[in-house]
């Protein structure tokens, strides 16, 4: 997948430039074979609580929500990543906003091309493929 396939927009008014610049190099190698464009969309958490409650049924803030539109030929992906959201994690975990922004858009790329962290076992399965892809030692 050319650059060109990948759009990102910043919804938050927070300088996310310089991390955006690397995102997309990521994104790319990541969804190389992904058959459609990918938007990015960087929010608040308000923006993301409103969409699980529209789509996911849950009346909650998250991290990330992907979309995947198939038909016979193509794909389109949109993924939504809550800026709050990561700067709380990256609090947390006590690393800079833009390695946990970084983190979560490995983790909407993975969402986009199928992986599911729907149990213990298969989050655990998913942070290591993200780990691999932040190492660049991930194959796809």
């Amino acid at each position: 997948m050319g650059k060109e396939k990948l759009i990102f927009f910043n919804k938050t008014g927070k300088n996310l430039k310089p991390f955006l610049l690397e995102a997309k190099k990521t994104a790319s190698k990541i969804l190389k074979n992904f058959k459609g464009p990918v938007s990015f969309i960087f929010v608040n958490s308000e923006e993301i609580k409103k969409l699980n409650k529209i789509h996911l049924g849950k009346n909650r803030t998250t991290d990330v929500i992907t979309f995947n539109l198939k038909s016979l030929n193509t794909e389109i992906g949109e993924a939504y990543i809550c800026v709050d959201a990561a700067e709380k994690q990256a609090e947390f975990y006590g690393h800079h906003l833009y390695c946990e922004l970084m983190i979560l858009t490995v983790h909407a790329c993975l969402h986009l091309l199928g992986w599911k962290d729907s149990t213990v076992k298969l989050r655990e399965r998913m942070n290591r493929k993200t780990v691999l892809c932040l190492k660049g030692d991930a194959d796809f």
